[in-house]
């Protein structure tokens, strides 16, 4: 039998996120772009100056997103980005998965 969170198996391949950078000329924006996640609550975009520092939240998004789109070019913070897909069950976290860290 299976038990109710060991789903998570399924979902843990390295190349789960497929995160990308993309800048966007037209609109002089970065826009942050991963793979459609299922079965995940909510998707962190965190952020930090140096590939390994500390890493801070900088938006949280509904967990069927699949981009999102950073300030103008010119008004981003330049390092490291990645992001964070975080399954709950009654408030708490019970499976969280990082994606490598990408450099704007």
């Amino acid at each position: 039998e299976i038990g109710w969170c060991d789903w998570s198996s399924d979902v843990c391949s390295s190349d789960l996120y497929n995160l990308k950078a993309v800048y966007d000329i037209i609109n002089r924006q970065v826009i942050l772009t991963w793979d459609k996640l299922n079965g995940v609550d909510k998707v962190i975009v965190m952020y930090s100056p140096k590939k390994k520092g500390l890493y801070e939240k900088i938006a949280e998004c509904k967990g069927d997103a699949s981009r999102y789109i950073l300030k103008p070019y010119s008004q981003i913070k330049k390092g490291y980005y990645k992001i964070v897909a975080v399954q709950s069950f009654e408030g708490r976290t019970i499976f969280s998965k990082h994606s490598k860290p990408v450099n704007i």
